[in-house]
């Protein structure tokens, strides 16, 4: 249905197109949709236009803050929506160039030729059409970063944008085929006409239709067409979406991809570079083994086995027992030089032997004297002082205080990597019959 008539040889024979040879058809159409504004019905917009069809969206997904950034519940995101259209309408069929081509209609008695009516004309430009879209003739689209290999033109520049928070953009523009080798050239016929204003009465005999009257005639209806049977609409489809489900055949045209970058745990292994001049107010429960510089303060417990060296100021009450004292004396005495059982004497002198005999210490004596050796008793009681060495004991109390160094232990959440990831995959496709 609707088959063009062409001339056959060089004696006025006419003949019907073969589908090959409808290729040279189809070329012309796709010079006028390439030529096409886009604003024009069938094209691809970014506007959206009176009526115009949402062809999809693509979303742009980046973080707002910068590599490195840390916690998660800091991170936020920020989408942009770009929507794609496609325009409605007609195509202007009342040029001077706008000539109805003739086909042999069989449904005549007898067979005849005769100018194509709507319905054997649509017929022709879908079929026509589907050359076109299949083929990747001009006029078709391509969604890409770059241009595609042959003579494609950007015809929406820019129209989506890949943003990442490491700085990286990634455009995608609509580009557009211009130009391609042409099929083998045939040329359809028209009826003729002294008056082209009298149409379709006025008949003066056949001609063959020059390029430009086939380019304006079938390339008009083919704008038309393309917005009411749908051969050469698009769609932009996220990989989570899938091919279009919309009857038809599909065909991929160009990707474009939405990034953003990684989030993910970070190991840090930096050392702190600072020295805690903070209180341990706690209980310490390991055993002190280092040299004890500070004050003691608290009520002794344990036998003390080492040396005494220092000077015993206080008094004393010596209640006799079996005693030995081995120790020499260096002072001079002051008062009788024996002691006498029962009695109360002062020591005012300076003891610096061993005393190695049983007493019993019944009297009060304030100890001043700072030990100089090493403790090798299990120390009970709280600890108040303020330590000035480094413990090597495991801390298993509560810390109190504000930690401002670096933490050099396991450091959790999400942060923003320097490597990327892919969001969603958009395809855009176009429907070729």
């Amino acid at each position: 249905m609707g088959t063009p008539i062409k001339l056959d040889g060089s004696d006025g024979d006419i003949k019907e197109f073969t589908t090959n040879e409808e290729n040279y058809l189809a070329y012309q159409i796709g010079l006028r949709l390439a030529a096409a504004a886009k604003n024009t019905p069938g094209s691809l917009n970014d506007i959206q236009q009176g009526g115009a069809t949402t062809v999809g969206t693509y979303t742009d997904t980046s973080f707002d803050q910068a590599v490195g950034t840390h916690p998660e519940s800091g991170i936020t995101t920020t989408t942009t929506n770009t929507s794609l259209y496609q325009n409605p309408g007609s195509g202007t069929e009342t040029g001077d160039n706008f000539k109805r081509p003739i086909h042999w209609n069989t449904a005549l008695t007898p067979d005849a030729i005769q100018e194509m009516t709507n319905t054997n004309f649509n017929a022709c430009i879908d079929r026509l059409l589907s050359t076109v879209f299949t083929n990747d003739y001009p006029g078709t689209f391509e969604l890409a970063s770059s241009a595609p290999s042959g003579d494609y033109t950007a015809e929406i520049s820019n129209i989506f944008t890949d943003t990442r928070t490491d700085g990286t953009t990634v455009n995608y523009s609509i580009f557009k085929r211009r130009t391609m080798t042409a099929p083998t050239t045939v040329r359809s016929i028209a009826i003729k006409r002294d008056d082209e204003s009298t149409k379709p009465d006025n008949f003066a005999g056949l001609q063959e239709m020059t390029d430009a009257e086939i380019t304006e005639t079938f390339g008009e209806r083919a704008k038309t067409r393309i917005v009411a049977s749908l051969i050469g609409t698009y769609q932009l489809r996220s990989s989570a979406d899938g091919v279009p489900t919309d009857s038809g055949t599909w065909v991929a045209k160009g990707t474009a991809t939405d990034t953003r970058q990684e989030k993910g745990d970070v190991d840090y292994t930096r050392n702190s570079t600072i020295t805690s001049v903070d209180s341990f107010a706690g209980d310490y429960t390991g055993d002190f083994t280092g040299n004890y510089v500070g004050e003691y303060a608290q009520d002794f417990v344990g036998d003390f086995t080492g040396n005494f060296s220092g000077n015993y100021i206080g008094a004393k009450s010596y209640l006799g027992g079996d005693t030995t004292y081995t120790g020499i004396s260096t002072r001079t005495s002051l008062g009788p030089d024996a002691f006498i059982e029962g009695q109360t004497n002062d020591y005012l002198g300076n003891f610096t032997g061993n005393y190695v005999g049983p007493i019993d210490y019944v009297g009060i004596a304030d100890y001043a004297s700072t030990s100089t050796r090493n403790s090798t008793d299990t120390f009970t009681g709280n600890y108040s002082s303020t330590s000035t060495r480094n413990s090597t004991d495991d801390f298993v109390g509560n810390y109190g205080q504000d930690y401002v160094g670096d933490y050099v232990g396991d450091y959790t959440g999400s942060t923003i990597l320097a490597t990327n990831e892919t969001i969603e995959t958009y395809t855009l496709y176009v429907r070729t019959a």
